[in-house]
């Protein structure tokens, strides 16, 4: 019916990555790495994947010296690495990669190796990737540990000592950011229902954090495309955007889309607002709404220190999304996907 549209189903996809910095079982014969961290690019089970393993050395491997990690075996086989700095040599097994260094590095060096496209383990759980120093001789210099959380769920602790726990919930709020909330969400779902042309429609999530990391994390949203209904009719991102393109770098107060005819990108919209105002960059205060992209994520909850009580402003954030649409807009049922992206900063 032309003036109404109906969604429903707008799922939300959850990654969460895990950085964590704590070792044990180190002899005190070894020398240990500072700054370790496994950065993974999407923790769904069995889906593919890359890692950016970097860790700061104390030793120094020498001239023809190695670095190499070893992967927990349930992830798929390595077929892609690469490693940073100069005249360095790169092997792979199944499950290592091994950086040969024709003239030494030094010590005290920052290192990152990159693992693309790898299969991630089929079940949830903690798998560590083992990194290793030697010198020309295979003489084991310097080892840690770093590890992913891969999940489906929506917490996830980071291990020995350092926390890093996300949790999205539907709390019953009224407002977000001084905007109306018209409807309920679930943990899992944005069901927006039937739509119509004489008011927008907002729902409401609500995401907290727990860390101990020394700077805190930053959580972002990234969507997977435009809503899109069975005909390829789309409700594009705010503000009157073509396909592809959002107003994520300059938030700004709401318009209504202007349905022009034939320009189908202003026949709907959605966008978001935060009430987090101790973002990194975007200013979201006064009501302001920012469009998605498709590709670029967006921040929508920060803090630059530990939180172990989260309060709003302080480990707690609520989100909301906005959709409203012309009497131009195509009759259909409209389907998206959003995906979090939760980084502990230590």
């Amino acid at each position: 019916m032309l003036g109404s549209a109906k969604l429903r189903n707008f799922g939300v996809g959850f990654l969460i990555v895990v950085l964590l910095l704590t070792f044990f079982n180190i002899p005190t014969s070894i020398a240990a790495y500072s700054n370790v961290s496994d950065t993974i690019s999407d923790s769904r089970v069995s889906v593919s994947a890359s890692h950016v393993i970097t860790f700061t050395t104390a030793s120094d491997i020498g001239a023809n010296g190695y670095y190499e990690i070893t992967m927990a075996p349930e992830y798929g086989d390595i077929k892609e690495a690469s490693c940073s700095g100069p005249n360095v040599t790169v092997s792979t097994t199944t499950e290592t990669v091994r950086c040969t260094y024709s003239i030494s590095p030094g010590a005290a060096t920052t290192t990152t190796i990159y693992v693309d496209n790898v299969s991630n383990p089929s079940a949830t759980g903690r798998y560590n990737v083992l990194i290793g120093s030697y010198d020309s001789g295979d003489t084991d210099l310097e080892h840690g540990d770093a590890a992913v959380y891969i999940t489906d769920a929506l917490e996830v602790s980071a291990w020995i000592g350092s926390i890093l726990n996300f949790e999205m919930t539907n709390e019953n709020v009224s407002e977000v950011n001084g905007v109306t909330i018209t409807g309920s969400s679930t943990l899992d779902t944005l069901p927006f229902n039937e739509l119509n042309i004489s008011a927008s429609s907002t729902l409401a999530q609500t995401l907290t954090m727990q860390t101990n990391a020394k700077n805190g994390f930053s959580c972002t949203v990234q969507q997977d495309q435009e809503l899109t209904n069975q005909s390829n009719h789309t409700i594009n991102s705010f503000d009157n955007s073509p396909d592809g393109t959002g107003s994520s770098t300059s938030p700004h107060t709401w318009n209504a889309p202007t349905g022009e005819l034939n320009a189908y990108h202003t026949y709907g919209h959605l966008g978001l607002t935060t009430d987090d105002s101790s973002l990194s960059s975007l200013d979201f205060s006064g009501s302001k709404y920012a469009g998605l992209n498709g590709t670029e994520p967006l921040e929508v909850f920060y803090n630059n220190g530990p939180v172990i009580h989260p309060v709003i402003g302080s480990g707690k954030a609520h989100i909301a999304y906005t959709i409203e649409i012309s009497a131009l807009q195509e009759e259909g049922v409209y389907n998206s996907n959003l995906t979090y992206v939760c980084t502990g900063n230590y």
